[in-house]
């Protein structure tokens, strides 16, 4: 592949793209992927899962995406995943909760997606780290 040591894939607010191609997997120096605004997206390939540097990924507005790739948690290195206005995205993987260096997670506009009890609790984990590293404490210490 002659783009192998792409470090980032950007192709925002392409309206005509409808999945990446599973070719991606290829791309081992990728760091990010930001699609925000492919509104038309439905897929993520699953050879997503082996791109071991990937550090963050942008799907804000993607409102046909409906799901994530199974093997989320591959992506050791992934510490921002932002989800917002995905409004057909239907459901999250299940080890998506064990993406250890995961510190920004946003899905607020998700009208269709439904949370287990255990990933609201989660997602509330991750904002109180997120405040405490900004501020010293979190506000919401009684859900911290």
């Amino acid at each position: 592949m002659r783009c192998a040591g792409l470090a980032s894939l950007e192709p925002l607010h392409c309206a005509s793209l409808i999945r990446l191609p599973e070719e991606i997997g290829n791309l081992r120096q990728l760091t990010l992927l930001d699609c925000e605004g492919c509104r038309a997206l439905q897929s993520l390939p699953d050879s997503l899962s082996s791109l071991q540097r990937l550090q963050a990924i942008n799907l804000a507005g993607c409102t046909a995406l409906q799901h994530l790739p199974d093997h989320v948690s591959a992506l050791t290195a992934l510490t921002r995943l932002q989800l917002t206005h995905c409004a057909s995205l239907l459901d999250l993987p299940a080890d998506l909760t064990t993406l250890t260096r995961l510190c920004e997670f946003a899905r607020y506009g998700c009208t269709s997606l439904k949370l287990s009890s255990r990933f609201a609790a989660w997602t509330a984990l991750l904002y109180c780290h997120r405040i405490e590293r900004r501020f010293g404490s979190s506000p919401h210490s009684d859900i911290c």
